[in-house]
C-alpha cells in the first residue's frame, strides 16, 4: 500500500471519530469503499487533504484535525436532489436553541469555546426557504476574520456544515503514517525550490551574525526601556534564523521572555519588535481575558505615544505622522473590553517606494506592544 493510501486510511479514522461525536448521518466506521474522491494536497509544512464520500459528505483535514465538514443538506452542497426535498421541511429549532446546539457541537469535539471566540455572541443567519441556520463567530484579532462557521439543519437537529478556521492556530499532533515523513521532506524541497524566500537558516548562539543581532537588540531595547536582559547573550535566545521573505536577508531573534525582533542584516537596524503577545494578527492561542482592561489612553494619546517612541529611537518622522492614520480597534461581540489600538501611517516616496510605520498600543497600560519601522 503506497503512502497516499495509508494516509487515506489514517484520515478515515479521524473522520469516523468526528462523525461519531457529532452523530452525523453516515455509516460508521468509514471505509475506503465509501470514498468517491481523495486528494492529498500537501505533506509540508503540515498534512492537508480533502475527501468526498459517495453519499456527498465532504471532509477536509488540516493542522492535525478535521477542519471542515459539509453534508448533503448544507446549502453549499452540490446534491440538488437532497436539497430540493429538504426545502419543504420546517424549522423545529429557534435561534437561541441553535446557538446552544452549535456550541455543544464544538464542546463535543474537544474545543474550548473561549479559544475559538465561540463564547461571544454569534451572527445568526437564516438560509432563505431552507430550514437551516448559519452561525458565525469572528476572530477579533484580525480584520473581518472568521473563526468558526456552523450550519445547522433546524428541521432534523443536525450539524450539516462546520468550518473551523480558528483551529488553524491550535494545531494538534499529526497522524503517524509510514512514509509520510519522507513525503513531507519531498514536499518541503519542492516548496523551497518554488519559493526560496521561505527558507530559514537557523544560527547558533556563537554565530557572529547572532552576536551582532543581539548587540543591536540590546541597544534598541535600552532606548525603549523594554524588559530585556542586559547584557544579552545566547542563553537568552529561544531561536534565531535568517530569512529572505523581504528580498534582503533579515534576522529574526526570539528571546526566552517572548520578545520578538526583526533585523535588517545589511544595515543592522531593528525594523520590528513585539512583546510576544500582540493582539492583532496573532491567530491562535489568544484568550480575550488576557487582554481585557480599560481604555485609559485616548486615540490621540496613543498617537502621541507612538511619536514619542519613534523619537526615542532617533527617528524624526513628523511629516509622516501628521498624515491621517489608519486606526483599528478590536470588534468584540460581547461585554469584554479590549483596550488595544492598531495605528499606522503610510506614504509613497519620490522614488515610488512605500514608507510606513505601524504600532499596536496597549491603551490600558500605556505602552507600545508592537512596532514596525520603515
Amino acid at each position: 500500500m503506497n503512502v497516499t493510501n495509508l494516509v487515506l486510511v489514517s484520515l478515515l479514522s479521524y473522520c469516523t471519530d468526528f462523525a461519531k461525536k457529532l452523530d452525523l448521518s453516515v455509516d460508521l466506521p468509514l471505509t475506503t469503499n465509501q470514498v468517491r474522491r481523495f486528494a492529498l494536497i500537501e505533506a509540508y509544512p503540515r498534512l492537508r487533504a480533502d475527501l468526498l464520500l459517495s453519499n456527498e459528505h465532504a471532509f477536509s483535514f488540516a493542522m492535525g484535525q478535521v477542519s471542515y465538514y459539509r453534508g448533503p443538506l448544507s446549502v453549499q452542497s452540490t446534491d440538488r436532489e437532497a436539497l430540493l426535498a429538504h426545502w419543504t421541511q420546517l424549522r423545529q429549532m429557534g435561534k437561541e436553541e441553535v446557538v446552544v446546539f452549535g456550541r455543544r457541537c464544538l464542546d463535543q469535539l474537544g474545543y474550548s469555546l473561549e479559544s475559538l471566540f465561540a463564547d461571544l455572541e454569534p451572527e445568526v443567519e437564516e438560509t432563505g426557504a431552507y430550514p437551516n441556520y448559519v452561525l458565525r463567530w469572528n476572530d477579533p484579532t484580525g480584520e473581518d476574520d472568521l473563526s468558526v462557521e456552523i450550519e445547522i439543519d433546524a428541521a432534523n437537529r443536525k450539524l450539516v456544515r462546520l468550518f473551523l478556521l480558528g483551529a488553524y492556530g491550535q494545531p494538534r499532533p499529526e497522524p503517524w503514517v509510514p512514509g509520510l515523513e519522507e513525503l513531507a521532506r519531498q514536499h518541503k524541497e519542492a516548496l523551497l525550490k518554488r519559493n526560496p524566500g521561505l527558507r530559514r537558516e537557523y544560527v547558533t548562539e556563537n554565530d557572529g551574525r547572532l552576536l551582532k543581532g543581539l548587540a543591536a537588540v540590546e541597544q534598541f531595547a535600552g532606548k525603549l526601556e523594554l524588559p530585556v536582559p542586559r547584557p544579552l547573550a545566547g542563553v537568552h535566545v529561544r531561536e534565531a534564523y535568517e530569512q529572505w521573505l523581504w528580498i534582503e536577508p533579515q534576522m529574526i531573534i526570539v528571546l526566552t521572555n517572548g520578545y520578538w525582533f526583526r533585523q535588517d542584516v545589511a544595515s543592522g537596524r531593528i525594523l520590528q519588535f513585539h512583546d510576544g503577545q500582540p493582539f492583532f494578527s496573532s491567530r491562535g492561542g489568544v484568550l480575550l481575558r488576557d487582554y481585557a482592561g480599560e481604555w485609559k489612553l485616548s486615540e490621540a494619546g496613543a498617537i502621541g505615544l507612538v511619536g514619542a517612541t519613534l523619537r526615542k529611537l532617533g527617528l524624526e518622522l513628523q511629516d509622516l505622522l501628521r498624515q491621517q492614520p489608519y486606526m483599528r480597534r478590536p470588534e468584540v461581540r460581547g461585554n469584554v473590553v479590549i483596550p488595544r489600538l492598531f495605528v499606522s501611517w503610510a506614504r509613497r516616496r519620490e522614488s515610488g517606494q512605500m514608507e510606513g510605520v505601524g504600532a499596536e498600543v496597549d491603551c490600558d497600560k500605556g505602552r507600545v506592544a508592537m512596532l514596525m519601522l520603515p
